[in-house]
């Protein structure tokens, strides 16, 4: 995953190295894989935006709350956790680095 994050988004990896690189993919799939997440599309969401676009977003306060509710299922918080995403970079101007 690593690789093919950096093949396709090299601007945005280009600090990491490759160590770097697979140490943000394994930490953003060891915590997709301890909030539940098991639908292999919002998994793979998950794995870019917390490597590649949106560094360790978990760690936000606000979105660590939405994903840690006790409403829903995992994907179901994941998915506002990504609508909260939205509207934070829409307002930074980054509305561009969104696809969903």
């Amino acid at each position: 995953m690593a690789e093919i994050f950096r093949r396709r988004h090299a601007a945005e990896v280009e600090q990491l190295d490759r160590a770097g690189l697979e140490e943000a993919v394994r930490a953003a799939r060891l915590q997709a894989t301890a909030l539940g997440i098991k639908d292999p599309q919002l998994r793979a969401r998950f794995m870019f935006l917390g490597t590649v676009r949106f560094p360790r977003f978990w760690e936000n306060p606000a979105i660590a709350k939405l994903l840690s509710a006790r409403t829903g299922t995992p994907e179901a918080r994941f998915n506002d956790a990504c609508a909260f995403i939205r509207i934070m970079a829409i307002r930074a101007g980054m509305g561009d680095r969104i696809w969903w």
